[in-house]
């Protein structure tokens, strides 16, 4: 106070000391900032790689990082250039603010001053160390006069806790501020308002040849491994058209098996019944008789029809078997 000492009336103090009392104060935000601007910036990239690595494969990973990170190395740049921008009033000028804050703040401070001395005023009447509820006798002039005696005299001692009063309420506005500040100014619009923009369909299209065929290009590994997938493609392939050739040939043989066995290995007893519809339908056709006459129990013919199965499973010819039919029943 004595330094900055300038025209002021006593009780008084200059303007200027809140902002070089402020600027003491303020001394650490730069460093704060700067920690919190890398932490950000750290974590911005952990999380834009993390994104790229979990959508991408891993031959164009790479490239696309690179990419991105050159717009990212940017926006770094541009959020540290605006920390520094925000920084910067702080340093260079003297405190200015139009918040209604700052008097508010003011007068809670100097009320809490006076309420701490009245307090101990009290302590000291009463002979307490705290102060209760109970009640005390006490006289009013004497209160008025011990509260009177609190009044600061010391004009110097009082200009200075002003001072300390309006450097503290603006220290609070300032930080407030700044912190707003740097959250909306410098984080959002200078990095993470931006990230959308690190890789477009636009600068897809702008891009070098260079850059297209780091990002297209395939590697050694991937090529050979390509090349041994299609060798196998070809095996698979040819093989699946000799197993379909088989499989083919496989029904064929069996529609032929099952064709002979319908004409030729019909079961003795099917035989034996396909013979006597075939002399029943015979007797109808010659005689005009009807079928059932010949089929009625102890008739003669289908006693002589129905004889013992011969001792081989196949036919005999059927120019045999149709003479022999004919001589025993109808008698040609």
């Amino acid at each position: 106070m004595r330094r900055s000492r300038g025209c002021e009336l006593p009780g008084t103090f200059n303007p200027l000391v809140v902002g070089e009392l402020f600027t003491e104060q303020f001394e650490p935000w730069k460093n704060l900032a700067t920690t919190a601007k890398d932490q950000i910036g750290e974590a911005t990239h952990n999380t834009v790689a993390a994104a790229i690595n979990n959508i991408t494969v891993l031959e164009t990973t790479n490239g696309i990082l690179q990419i991105i990170h050159r717009g990212l190395d940017k926006m770094k740049t541009d959020l540290e250039r605006k920390t520094t921008e925000l920084l910067e009033p702080y340093f260079t000028t003297h405190p200015i603010t139009y918040n209604h804050y700052l008097t508010d703040t003011v007068q809670k401070a100097q009320s809490a001053r006076r309420r701490r001395n009245f307090e101990q005023t009290l302590k000291e009447l009463f002979g307490v160390d705290h102060l209760d509820n109970e009640r005390y006798q006490v006289q009013p002039a004497h209160l008025l006069n011990l509260l009177d005696q609190r009044i600061e005299a010391d004009m110097e001692s009082y200009a200075s806790n002003s001072a300390i009063d309006y450097m503290q309420a603006y220290y609070k506005v300032a930080l407030k501020r700044f912190v707003d500040d740097f959250s909306v100014l410098a984080v959002e619009q200078c990095l993470v308002g931006r990230l959308p923009s690190l890789f477009t369909p636009e600068m897809v299209q702008k891009l070098s040849e260079e850059d297209v065929s780091g990002l297209a290009s395939e590697t050694e590994h991937t090529t050979a491994q390509r090349s041994q997938c299609l060798e196998k493609l070809a095996v698979l392939e040819e093989g699946l058209r000799d197993l379909k050739s088989l499989d083919k040939h496989r029904l064929i043989l069996q529609d032929s098996d099952i064709e002979r066995e319908t004409n030729f290995g019909q079961p003795l007893l099917q035989r034996h019944r396909s013979i006597t519809g075939l002399v029943y339908g015979g007797l109808d056709v010659v005689n005009g008789e009807d079928t059932n006459m010949a089929s009625a129990p102890g008739s003669p013919l289908l006693a002589e029809v129905i004889v013992d199965p011969p001792e081989d499973v196949w036919p005999p010819t059927p120019s045999k078997k149709k003479k022999k039919a004919g001589h025993s029943t109808l008698g040609f």
